[in-house]
């Protein structure tokens, strides 16, 4: 952890309002420091929400994933993320109030989160997540814009994201999402299961596109899913499959080290939706055939599969999380969609299977 960011101290008295209190001061220094903040307004699942930049340097590495949500600027936002980095804003972070001993698998810090505050730092991406759940605001920090990871650029603002969005009734998940406007299916599975290549090979189709990794979800009475990234990610060496998304690869001189990330909306923004109905969830598998086919399954063996790679990959996500996620499956079916060497079979069967369930 760098010594100018999270170093240690001497253990305190936790205090997650106190210490938020103060990194938003330093927010507050920050903003001063740079001189020309940026507000950036989205409106996603129904709730508009602002990003209140520093400066500039955090701009080009949080909004590309998020430039198909913008929205026009209004006066009372659900919620306002200040986000900053020091390098560029010249204003050091506190150091932590906390010792390795509190950090939680997830990222968490234990004693630093209650039923108000949430707090979490990656010590993968040394990211800082802060929220205020009675003040509706929320911190991002980094120590340097420029060492944002790419699939941070990919997927910003998660954690954040996961926390407010569930105290509202809307279930962050691990899954892509394609369909019409009448209605769509969810693409679930962990890595290299092909839910990634799958919803974005439907770009190349009639389909519409709310996502690949992440999505949004609401479960009271049909259950909606909603976009929160038109990025998409796929194996460098699987990028010759989708020749058609050429325009939008974002790191073609990074592959040897990084997945290919594609910022969708500025090369398909008719194609890029807010979201749909969700009428199916399919669990797709690579099978070598030539065809591709649909296997009808259990809601218990979809959940089985949505269920882990949702609630293991975000910090606080347990029994509500699960809960949603089992109100859900029993109330669509589940499908393993058997993935047929014939690429444009894939999102041919997909739409069929819409189709017959909008009717």
């Amino acid at each position: 952890m760098p010594t100018e960011s999270l170093s240690q101290r001497d253990k305190k008295v936790p205090d997650p309002l106190g210490f938020f209190q103060v990194v938003h001061e330093k927010f507050q220094e920050a903003e001063r420091n740079a001189g020309n903040p940026v507000d950036v307004f989205c409106e996603m699942a129904g709730c508009k929400i602002r990003l209140r930049f520093a400066g500039p340097a955090l701009v080009p590495f949080i909004l590309p994933a998020l430039e198909h949500l913008i929205a026009a600027p209004c006066s009372a936002p659900a919620l306002t993320i200040c986000l900053w980095d020091s390098v560029s804003t010249r204003i050091k972070m506190p150091p932590p109030p906390w010792s390795e001993s509190d950090y939680t698998p997830m990222c968490g810090i234990d004693h630093y989160t209650d039923d108000r505050i949430y707090t979490a730092f990656n010590l993968l991406t040394d990211i800082l997540s802060l929220l205020d759940t009675k003040q509706t605001l929320a911190i991002y920090w980094i120590r340097d814009a420029r060492q944002v990871p790419y699939f941070e650029s990919g997927a910003p603002l998660l954690t954040i994201l996961h926390w407010w969005m569930g105290n509202r009734q809307r279930q962050l998940i691990h899954a892509g999402a394609v369909g019409s406007a009448k209605g769509g299916v969810l693409l679930v599975g962990k890595g290299g299961s092909g839910k990634s290549s799958t919803c974005l090979l439907c770009l190349d189709s009639p389909l519409f596109y709310a996502g690949d990794d992440y999505c949004l979800i609401t479960t009271k009475s049909a259950p909606h899913v909603h976009s929160i990234y038109s990025s998409g990610k796929v194996d460098a060496k699987d990028i010759g499959r989708f020749p058609f998304l050429a325009p939008a690869l974002n790191n073609g001189d990074r592959l040897d080290r990084e997945k290919a990330l594609y910022f969708l909306y500025p090369h398909f923004p008719g194609k890029i939706s807010a979201g749909f109905p969700i009428r199916a969830i399919l669990l797709p598998r690579v099978t070598g055939r030539q065809e591709t086919g649909l296997k009808k399954i259990s809601a218990s063996a979809s959940l089985l599969a949505l269920a882990p790679s949702t609630i293991f990959q975000l910090p606080g996500a347990g029994h509500e999380a699960f809960k949603r996620l089992g109100e859900m499956v029993k109330q669509v079916p589940s499908f393993v969609l058997e993935l047929g060497i014939n690429l444009a079979e894939i999102s041919a069967t997909i739409s069929r299977l819409i189709t017959s369930l909008n009717e």
